[in-house]
């Protein structure tokens, strides 16, 4: 679908406040980068890489589009050259998200009687990956069971799972992911008293340190900063959230620290539905 191979691993965003978000893999926003709110009509957004001497040479533009119930529908991608490949979704008459489609590539959503989800991703007609997703209660994703169909031209295939595990609030605390018989990542959650995620732990199998995300918030529990942390607890990565009044983010300023230190700023322009 995006930002994976191992599909379940990246697929699933907790929720940066308040309770654990429903799981919907359609809705890949990365660290509450908009809030959703029913009357954001579109919100457009354009990174730039500040620390360059011609920072328009590097510029990342995308725009998403709302219908009045707060569903996107549309996220459309500029490259320097105008749009492309725009990301489209489709809904039920009950509002379930039922398709998800590009030029080439479809998603397509089903649900069970008992609310579980089916998913089922082809790339230009020919099925590539099944996905299913079982719910333990509302909102909470107890375990995914995927099957990636074919994903190279020797029709190669393969299975995975990932299981999810819950505090007595309900909220997320350990996630396992597992190929075959092997767990290849798992990620371990912590919160604050209101809620909100303060700190993520990763680990891959076949690497042999552990990664550590923290996070910080505002006296509204916004979320104002990210930190990616190495083994030794220098930050790699910090990024920062500006709010305007309604508590819609305005910017997001990124720094990058590895051998050579990058720095992006993205800037939110909104539309709304009068």
């Amino acid at each position: 679908m995006k930002l994976f191979v191992i599909i379940c691993i990246l697929f699933f965003q907790p929720s940066l406040h308040g309770q654990t978000q429903e799981y919907f893999p359609a809705f890949d926003y990365t660290v509450r980068d908009i809030l959703s709110n029913c009357h954001v009509k579109s919100v457009s957004a354009m990174t730039t890489k500040v620390d360059s001497v011609i920072p328009a040479a590097w510029e990342k533009k995308y725009r998403k589009e709302f219908d009045k119930d707060g569903r996107i529908t549309e996220i459309m991608f500029y490259s320097l050259s105008g749009p492309v490949n725009p990301i489209r979704y489709h809904y039920n008459r009950d509002g379930k998200l039922i398709r998800k489609t590009t030029r080439l590539d479809t998603v397509t959503y089903k649900y069970y009687f008992d609310g579980d989800l089916y998913e089922e991703d082809s790339w230009n007609g020919i099925i590539l990956n099944r996905s299913s997703y079982f719910y333990n209660k509302p909102n909470q994703i107890q375990y995914i069971r995927h099957s990636t169909i074919r994903y190279d031209q020797l029709d190669t295939t393969g299975m995975n799972k990932a299981c999810f595990y819950y505090d007595k609030d309900d909220r997320l605390i350990h996630e396992m992911h597992i190929s075959l018989r092997d767990t290849t990542y798992q990620c371990w959650y912590k919160y604050d008293g209101q809620n909100n995620l303060i700190e993520k732990r990763s680990k891959w199998s076949y690497l042999p340190d552990t990664s550590t995300t923290k996070l910080e918030y505002d006296s509204k529990n916004r979320i104002i900063r990210w930190l990616s942390l190495s083994k030794t607890g220098v930050p790699t990565t910090i990024i920062t959230w500006e709010y305007d009044s309604s508590g819609l983010i305005m910017s997001r300023y990124d720094e990058k620290f590895t051998i050579i230190t990058s720095k992006y700023k993205t800037k939110y322009e909104y539309e709304y539905y009068k």
